[in-house]
């Protein structure tokens, strides 16, 4: 093999840079486009705002991101909780608008009864936490569950 048909590193190397950083833009864009159609889902309750939501086409990873930026686009006295089904599992993400932990309001306590659905637990603190389970076929109950005590907290303040 000659110099001129030699594969080049430095050429390959900088494609598989350029592509990652293309798949890169595409999922946030993706994430951005899925925030503002899960912020539309809204529902105004007594003492604020809900979104409690299965979400598809989005990996476990990116639910945090998610959620963060569904509560921060409803607004004030919001509660977001998101869900996604994988392998059989259960993964969920709440998230809490920041005037709301200045009431003693926290993202884990949106998830306690979500959490027990799906046969798992739920842990973090603040205004984000998340919760995991075997039982991915009972994710759906475990959104109902989550709707009901984010309502039941806000109501409460």
């Amino acid at each position: 093999m000659d110099a001129v048909d030699a594969p080049r590193p430095d050429l390959e190397l900088e494609s598989l840079t350029t592509a990652q950083q293309e798949l890169d833009r595409l999922r946030t864009e993706e994430l951005r486009a899925k925030t503002g159609q899960l912020s539309t889902h809204a529902r105004q309750v007594p003492g604020g705002e809900i979104v409690a939501e299965r979400v598809t086409d989005v990996e476990p990873n990116d639910l945090r991101a998610l959620a963060t930026e569904v509560v921060d686009r409803i607004g004030p006295s919001g509660i977001v909780t998101l869900g996604i089904e994988r392998n059989g599992k259960a993964f969920l993400v709440a998230a809490v608008s920041l005037d709301l932990l200045d009431h003693g309001i926290e993202a884990r306590q949106a998830l306690g009864a979500a959490a027990r659905a799906v046969g798992g637990g739920a842990g973090g603190r603040g205004a984000i936490a998340s919760a995991g389970g075997r039982h991915g076929e009972a994710l759906d109950q475990a959104l109902a569950n989550a709707a009901e005590d984010a309502i039941r907290l806000l109501d409460r303040r």
